[in-house]
């Protein structure tokens, strides 16, 4: 017997049209009155149901990971024409949806990370499903498919997301207050170099580190195209997540250590088979910084990212499904990571939840609105203290 779990919604489409959405599985169908009725009653074979529109749901973050994480097309003059279904076809529909369920155990067995890109039995956090959506529908690199969705062709910060209304324009002033001139930087997952050029254009030394190749001879690029010289931004290959720490640097050597969307994969990493250790992450940032050296953490928001837009663009509200547990989200809560932080001697001395900035618009309303009300991302300023111990100096 096919039963409705408790985590869908019922939203308001047209008079006649309504959106139902599971907010865990991100799936949604639009459905008229009758087979609103009928998906209320399980959908049995008794021939009941009703038109049913499934367009209404899609992976609405193809083309960036900040577009309406809802999945649900707002505009029902998008859904085409939808079918009429009723008994079995419509419980059919509606099961693989997940918007019924007929086995308890294996709804629950879905939100465990796959095994591999072709475990259907499990959706997995949202970088396993663009994973599989990107590689397997997309058909795309999903490496390239990452800076495109950030960056312009040219290299710039898209202005049409919150990568250029909220981020870019948070991390310019947080720069500014914490990276100073004469500063050794270290940029950790530094990408295509985008904040490792600002950073040395400021007056910074920046070494910027990331595994691939290709981005790195982006950011050398970028450096050259900006007149930054070389001895303040170079860029080499380093991948602390392979277990190797930060190799060849030295203790002690930078002023600041600056990671923007990169911590994150230490708490939870990118593949099922990848290594959970924020431990060692921050052992090698303590080891390499000065006794008060700064460093400097741009992260999606614990909470917020990911959560659903509800609600009037004007008066937004979401709904949070996980906190604790990280069964969708990749990114840790604040207090996760201030926690790993403390352990290897640092101490918060800033913290900054980032909200849109007023004078820039992504051309999308609810977007804006939702950017206005919750942070999507937090930056943390955690400083490597000094501590003393019967007489002796640990700079930790």
């Amino acid at each position: 017997m096919a039963f409705v779990p408790g985590d869908c919604l019922v939203l308001p489409a047209t008079p006649g049209r309504w959106i139902v959405l599971n907010v865990r599985t991100r799936t949604a169908v639009g459905l008229d009155d009758a087979a609103l009725a009928a998906w209320q009653a399980g959908a049995a074979d008794d021939g009941g149901g009703g038109r049913v529109f499934t367009d209404a749901g899609w992976f609405s973050q193809s083309a960036c990971s900040l577009h309406d994480p809802t999945r649900i097309r707002r505009d029902p003059a998008e859904w085409g024409d939808g079918t009429v279904l009723t008994g079995a076809a419509l419980r059919a529909a509606l099961l693989q949806r997940f918007l019924l369920v007929e086995d308890a155990t294996a709804y629950e067995r879905l939100f465990e990370r796959p095994a591999h890109a072709l475990d259907r039995g499990r959706l997995g956090n949202f970088h396993d499903q663009l994973g599989r959506h990107l590689l397997l529908e997309r058909r795309v690199d999903p490496n390239a498919w990452w800076v495109g969705q950030k960056f312009t062709a040219e290299g710039e910060v898209r202005g049409d997301t919150a990568y250029g209304t909220v981020q870019a324009p948070a991390l310019a002033a947080a720069l500014a207050r914490f990276v100073r001139p004469g500063d050794r930087v270290l940029d950790v997952g530094c990408g295509t170099g985008y904040y490792a050029v600002e950073m040395a254009r400021c007056g910074a030394l920046v070494l910027g580190i990331d595994p691939d190749a290709g981005h790195l001879e982006r950011a050398r690029e970028r450096a050259r195209t900006a007149g930054v010289p070389e001895t303040d931004a170079m860029f080499c290959i380093m991948n602390l997540a392979r277990g190797a720490g930060f190799a060849d640097l030295s203790d002690g050597t930078f002023d600041v250590v600056f990671m923007s969307d990169a911590l994150l994969f230490a708490f939870v990493p990118i593949s099922p088979k990848g290594v959970r250790d924020p431990d060692a992450v921050f052992a090698e940032i303590a080891r390499v910084l000065r006794p008060g050296g700064r460093f400097v953490s741009v992260e999606p928001h614990g909470d917020f990212y990911l959560a659903p837009w509800l609600g009037d663009p004007a008066r937004p509200f979401t709904v949070l499904t996980e906190h604790r547990r990280r069964r969708f989200s990749s990114a840790p809560t604040l207090g996760e990571t201030a926690r790993v932080a403390f352990a290897h001697g640092f101490a918060l001395v800033a913290l900054d939840e980032l909200y849109r900035d007023a004078t820039r618009s992504t051309g999308d309303a609810r977007a804006d609105g939702f950017a206005d009300e919750f942070p999507l991302w937090a930056v943390s300023v955690y400083e490597k203290r000094v501590l003393k111990t019967r007489g002796v100096v640990d700079a930790r």
